[in-house]
C-alpha cells in the first residue's frame, strides 16, 4: 500500500525528458531475488525473470555497465549489485547478464551459504559463481542481521567471520560489504575499516558524485513492480526523497 502511495507521488511530473544527475555519476542498482516465475507472494524483492530482462534490455541500449570496484571512476556507466545470496542468481541471473557481457556484484550473508537452504547458494554453488567472469563477490554480514543492533564484539565477528570465510571460500580479496537491512552508524563504518574493508554499500538513494563517502555508496532499490519508468526516475534521482522518510524511521 505505503509504495503505490510513493510511485503515486513520484508520478506527479513527467521526468520523461529531465535529467537531474549529472552525466559522470555511476548508478549502482539493488537487486535481490530473480524468480522464473510469477511472484505470488507481491514481495518486493522477488523480481519476475521476464520484467528483470526487460529492464537490463532497456538499460544496455542507452547506458554502458561497469564493474562495481570501479564505481568511483565515475563514467555515468550503471552497476548491477544483488545482496542476500540466492540461488536463481547462480542458475537465473548470471547466464542473462553473461549473454551480455554486464558484470554483476554479489553480497552473500555467510550463514545463508551455510543454511543448506534450496533457496540460497551452498559454498559449491557460490564458488561457482564466483569464477565467472562477470561476477565479483563481497560480504553482507554473517547472519543477516541489523550491524547497528549488535554489541563491539559481536560486530567484529560479524564483519571479520564473513570476510574470511568468503576469502577462504573463492581465493579472492573481499573488499566491500553491504550494510544488512541498510542499517549503518559511525561505529559500523569504523569496524567495517578496521576490518580491512575498503567500501561500504547502502540503501540510501542517489549517485555516486565526485565527494561520495566511500563506506556511504549510494545504490537505488529495484522493486518487483517497478516500471521501466519507475527505473528511469530513480536513476534520475526523483526517488531519492525516500531517503527522508528512511532517515525518520531510523533506518
Amino acid at each position: 500500500m505505503k509504495f503505490n502511495i510513493y510511485r503515486k507521488f513520484s508520478n506527479l511530473i513527467d521526468y520523461s525528458n529531465i535529467k537531474l544527475k549529472d552525466e559522470k555519476d555511476n548508478v549502482i542498482m539493488l537487486f535481490h531475488s530473480i524468480e522464473d516465475k510469477d511472484n505470488k507472494k507481491d514481495d518486493l524483492y522477488q523480481m519476475n525473470l521476464e520484467k528483470f530482462k526487460d529492464i537490463i534490455i532497456f538499460l544496455n541500449n542507452i547506458y554502458e555497465f561497469e564493474y562495481f570496484d570501479n564505481c568511483f571512476k565515475r563514467n555515468g556507466k550503471i552497476i548491477i549489485t544483488f545482496d542476500d545470496g540466492y540461488l536463481n542468481n547462480l542458475d537465473t541471473v548470471s547466464p542473462f547478464l553473461d549473454s551480455y557481457g554486464i558484470p554483476m556484484h554479489l553480497f552473500v550473508a555467510t550463514d545463508l551459504i551455510e543454511s543448506n537452504s534450496n533457496v540460497y547458494l551452498g559454498k559449491s554453488e557460490l564458488k561457482e559463481l564466483s569464477n565467472l567472469k562477470y561476477v565479483t563477490i563481497g560480504s553482507h554480514g554473517k547472519s543477516h542481521s541489523k550491524l547497528t543492533n549488535l554489541s563491539n564484539s559481536n560486530l567484529k565477528n560479524e564483519l571479520e567471520y564473513s570476510k574470511n570465510f568468503l576469502e577462504d571460500l573463492t581465493g579472492v580479496n573481499i573488499n566491500s560489504i553491504s550494510y544488512p537491512h541498510g542499517s549503518y552508524n559511525h561505529n559500523v563504518i569504523k569496524e567495517a575499516e578496521l576490518s580491512k574493508y575498503e567500501k561500504g554499500a547502502s540503501s540510501i538513494f542517489g549517485s555516486i558524485r565526485y565527494n561520495t563517502n566511500k563506506f556511504l555508496i549510494p545504490r537505488i532499490d529495484i522493486w518487483s513492480n517497478d516500471t521501466i519508468k519507475t527505473v528511469k526516475q530513480k536513476i534520475n534521482g526523483y526517488w531519492n526523497w525516500l531517503n527522508i522518510i528512511n532517515k525518520i524511521k531510523g533506518k
